[in-house]
């Protein structure tokens, strides 16, 4: 969200993470961008404590399911765990992200969430069964599905 607040000088933004330590490195990272001015750090479980509509709303979820956790490639071995998995099936995120984002989506406004490359059809259902419509399924530079996009 800050690369993107930095390449549109007039775009406003709310970053929101549980994790204090992770808000306090994305403040860092704003200084840096010279992006601070326009950005709020809210520490909120999703959208327990983000208030407002948004015409874009970006996520990263932790989407590791537990199982695939033992063949975790060598360099996310430093990212926290909570940043990786739901200690569940990989979906319990976006599970709640939808379940929230009609009231926090504005109208005509876009949901990219970033997904695991066999997550697409499962998280384009979730996104599908929260209203949303034009969803796709965007991949990677491999090929593999990535991103699911959908419009309120």
């Amino acid at each position: 969200m800050l690369t993107w607040l930095a390449e549109r000088g007039s775009a406003r933004g709310v970053g929101a993470d549980i994790s204090e330590e992770a808000l306090a490195l994305a403040a860092q990272n704003a200084a840096a961008l010279a992006v601070m001015d326009r950005v709020e750090m809210c520490r909120s479980d999703w959208f327990e404590a983000v208030e407002g509509r948004f015409d874009l709303i970006v996520a990263n979820p932790p989407y590791i399911a537990l199982d695939e956790m033992d063949g975790l490639a060598a360099e996310l071995a430093h990212e926290p765990r909570l940043a990786l998995t739901d200690e569940g099936d990989g979906l319990e995120a976006y599970r709640r992200i939808t379940a929230g984002v009609g009231a926090h989506l504005a109208p005509g406004g876009r949901l990219l969430l970033e997904i695991g490359p066999t997550q697409g059809a499962a998280v384009r259902a979730l996104v599908e069964g929260a209203g949303l419509g034009d969803v796709e399924i965007r991949p990677d530079f491999d090929g593999r599905d990535r991103v699911v996009l959908g419009r309120a």
